[in-house]
């Protein structure tokens, strides 16, 4: 008789609730891990770490720009995928490149590890070179392709996440046209992709 009222106490009330207990934690650890999940999703949309400043020289004064990704400013640091071994880097005041009224974009190749590039850029990528573009609001000025830009260079560095660099180059010319910038004291740090 001890043995049934022990057996029967045994199967009513602690065990079932500690089933119970178990299974709402485990259901409130699910729930916590897909509210985690979400977030995760939602953090995709930051943009990658990055920052970047230079000084623009025109003829009716100095721009300083200053970007940081975490104001949502485009900053890209790119390895190519088609067996020349570039780096693009594109440092841009909007989220969408396109609508940019301050932008940098440089391409550097053959990049190995980092190193010193200067225009003009040849289509095989045999010697360090580079193709170095600003964009203001009144137009896209660009190193000469056919003549090697004064003062132009770009050093870049990586430490296999983030590529930093400096830059300057000047003069930049507008196309079909003479007007001309210079970039100056251009430094920035990107998260590579």
């Amino acid at each position: 008789m001890w043995m049934s009222l022990l057996a029967l106490a045994c199967s009513d009330g602690e065990i079932k609730d500690s089933e119970t207990t178990d299974t709402e934690e485990a259901d409130a650890d699910a729930d916590a891990d897909a509210d985690s999940d979400t977030d995760t999703d939602a953090d995709t949309d930051v943009f990658p770490p990055g920052q970047a400043t230079w000084i623009v020289s025109q003829p009716d004064g100095d721009i300083q720009v200053e970007l940081d990704a975490s104001e949502k400013h485009y900053l890209e640091c790119k390895r190519s995928t088609d067996g020349k071994d570039k780096m693009s880097i594109v440092l841009s005041n909007t989220p969408q490149t396109s609508n940019a009224t301050a932008k940098v974009v440089m391409v550097a190749c053959p990049y190995g590890t980092g190193g010193d590039f200067s225009p003009p850029q040849d289509a095989t990528c045999s010697e360090p070179s580079l193709t170095f573009s600003w964009t203001g609001q009144d137009a896209t000025y660009s190193a000469d392709t056919n003549s090697e830009a004064l003062n132009c260079l770009v050093s870049l560095s990586d430490d296999g996440t983030d590529l930093t660099g400096t830059f300057g180059c000047a003069p930049l010319k507008v196309s079909l046209g003479d007007a001309t910038v210079g970039v100056r004291e251009g430094s920035f740090t990107c998260r590579m992709q």
